[in-house]
Protein backbone atom coordinates (compact mmCIF):
# COMPACT_ATOMS: atom_id res chain seq x y z
CA UNK A 1 0.00 0.00 0.00
CA UNK A 2 1.21 3.30 -0.70
CA UNK A 3 1.37 5.73 2.15
CA UNK A 4 2.11 8.97 0.58
CA UNK A 5 2.73 11.93 2.36
CA UNK A 6 0.61 10.18 5.35
CA UNK A 7 4.39 8.36 6.93
CA UNK A 8 7.14 10.36 8.16
CA UNK A 9 10.46 8.98 10.08
CA UNK A 10 13.23 10.56 12.71
CA UNK A 11 15.32 7.70 12.14
CA UNK A 12 13.59 4.73 14.43
CA UNK A 13 10.55 5.90 14.68
CA UNK A 14 7.84 6.37 11.99
CA UNK A 15 4.70 8.59 12.07
CA UNK A 16 1.43 7.39 10.86
CA UNK A 17 -1.76 9.10 9.67
CA UNK A 18 -4.86 7.54 9.61
CA UNK A 19 -8.72 8.00 9.58
CA UNK A 20 -10.67 5.76 11.56
CA UNK A 21 -13.74 4.54 11.19
CA UNK A 22 -15.70 2.95 14.45
CA UNK A 23 -18.36 0.39 14.78
CA UNK A 24 -17.41 -1.36 11.66
CA UNK A 25 -18.04 -5.31 11.17
CA UNK A 26 -14.24 -5.58 11.45
CA UNK A 27 -11.18 -4.07 12.71
CA UNK A 28 -8.55 -3.66 9.45
CA UNK A 29 -6.73 -1.41 7.37
CA UNK A 30 -9.32 -0.64 4.31
CA UNK A 31 -6.80 1.25 1.94
CA UNK A 32 -5.14 5.23 1.20
CA UNK A 33 -8.08 8.02 1.29
CA UNK A 34 -6.03 10.21 -1.59
CA UNK A 35 -7.94 12.56 -0.22
CA UNK A 36 -7.00 13.23 3.01
CA UNK A 37 -3.74 11.72 2.77
CA UNK A 38 -4.18 9.32 5.57
CA UNK A 39 -4.41 5.66 5.59
CA UNK A 40 -8.46 4.61 6.09
CA UNK A 41 -8.27 2.31 9.36
CA UNK A 42 -11.92 0.55 10.21
CA UNK A 43 -12.15 -0.80 13.68
CA UNK A 44 -15.21 -2.89 15.48
CA UNK A 45 -14.87 -0.57 19.21
CA UNK A 46 -17.22 2.34 19.66
CA UNK A 47 -15.50 5.19 20.12
CA UNK A 48 -15.87 5.93 23.90
CA UNK A 49 -13.73 4.97 27.19
CA UNK A 50 -10.66 4.98 24.22
CA UNK A 51 -11.98 1.72 23.61
CA UNK A 52 -11.58 2.38 19.65
CA UNK A 53 -7.90 4.03 20.46
CA UNK A 54 -6.53 0.67 22.74
CA UNK A 55 -8.19 -1.25 19.39
CA UNK A 56 -6.01 0.52 16.84
CA UNK A 57 -3.00 0.30 18.67
CA UNK A 58 -3.84 -3.41 19.10
CA UNK A 59 -4.03 -3.28 15.28
CA UNK A 60 -1.18 -1.52 14.84
CA UNK A 61 1.48 -4.06 17.15
CA UNK A 62 -0.29 -6.81 15.57
CA UNK A 63 0.31 -5.83 11.88
CA UNK A 64 3.90 -4.66 12.29
CA UNK A 65 5.04 -6.77 15.23
CA UNK A 66 6.19 -2.82 17.21
CA UNK A 67 5.07 -0.86 19.31
CA UNK A 68 2.05 1.61 18.34
CA UNK A 69 0.90 4.44 19.82
CA UNK A 70 -1.99 7.25 19.47
CA UNK A 71 -0.06 10.60 19.60
CA UNK A 72 -2.19 13.09 18.21
CA UNK A 73 -6.16 12.73 17.70
CA UNK A 74 -7.27 10.58 20.26
CA UNK A 75 -10.96 12.18 20.66
CA UNK A 76 -11.39 12.60 16.87
CA UNK A 77 -11.31 10.61 13.78
CA UNK A 78 -8.07 11.86 12.21
CA UNK A 79 -5.05 10.14 14.34
CA UNK A 80 -1.40 10.13 14.57
CA UNK A 81 0.26 6.89 15.66
CA UNK A 82 3.73 6.60 16.56
CA UNK A 83 5.31 3.44 15.53
CA UNK A 84 8.59 1.90 16.76
CA UNK A 85 9.68 0.64 13.06
CA UNK A 86 12.06 2.74 10.29
CA UNK A 87 10.03 4.18 7.82
CA UNK A 88 11.06 1.77 5.20
CA UNK A 89 10.00 -1.29 7.90
CA UNK A 90 6.96 0.16 8.12
CA UNK A 91 6.68 0.79 4.54
CA UNK A 92 7.06 -3.03 3.60
CA UNK A 93 4.39 -4.37 6.40
CA UNK A 94 1.54 -1.90 4.87
CA UNK A 95 2.72 -3.41 1.57
CA UNK A 96 2.23 -7.25 2.70
CA UNK A 97 -1.55 -6.06 3.46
Amino acid sequence: MHLGNAARSDGEFSELDILVSPRSGSSRVEGFDQWRQRVAVKVRAPPADGKANREIEELFRALTGAEAEIVRGAGGRMKTLRIALPLHELQAAMERL
